[in-house]
């Protein structure tokens, strides 16, 4: 049987919903009244597919791996950067960098997104923007063997 997407619950001051995104991540969300929110991301099985690169002026995303692995590049300072975290290990976005994940097929990653200042009283704005248009084709154009090379992790475990 398959899971209900959509809002599964809304009030005043919780939405819960489940979204599939458009490359097969499930995205299971609690978003609190003011912005923040908790997000369950279970990557769909077949190959690793890169998320849409963005970047928060107002939000810091905490990341938690809690199965498999979640490959991380960024741009900051003029630079490029690949990371590859493993269960366990932590990674926070900052507001202004632009980022982008691609997590192994079937891996659980845990998100606490919150707001590090305020927006203005009524603002509706998701706080969510496309990132530089370069930067989302570098990141898309990154595979398995690249984000080994970039990130100094073993090809091996990445495909394990």
């Amino acid at each position: 049987m398959p899971k209900r997407t959509g809002i599964l619950f809304e009030d005043d001051d919780v939405t819960l919903d489940r979204r599939v995104m458009e490359n097969g991540e499930q995205r299971d969300r609690t978003v609190a009244s003011g912005g923040s929110s908790y997000i369950r991301t279970t990557a769909a099985l077949g190959e690793p597919v890169w998320q849409n690169a963005h970047y928060h002026k107002h939000t810091s995303e905490f990341y938690v791996v809690v199965t498999g692995w979640m490959a991380v590049a960024e741009r900051h300072d003029g630079r490029d950067y690949v990371t590859v975290f493993w269960p366990g290990q932590t990674y926070m976005s900052r507001p202004g960098v632009h980022h982008n994940s691609l997590i192994k097929p079937g891996a659980d990653i845990d998100t606490l997104k919150y707001r590090v200042s305020q927006l203005r009283e009524g603002d509706k704005e998701s706080d969510w923007h496309e990132a530089d248009v370069d930067f989302n084709r570098w990141t898309k154009g990154l595979t398995l063997p690249k984000v080994a090379r970039l990130s100094a992790t073993s090809l091996v475990d990445l495909k394990k």
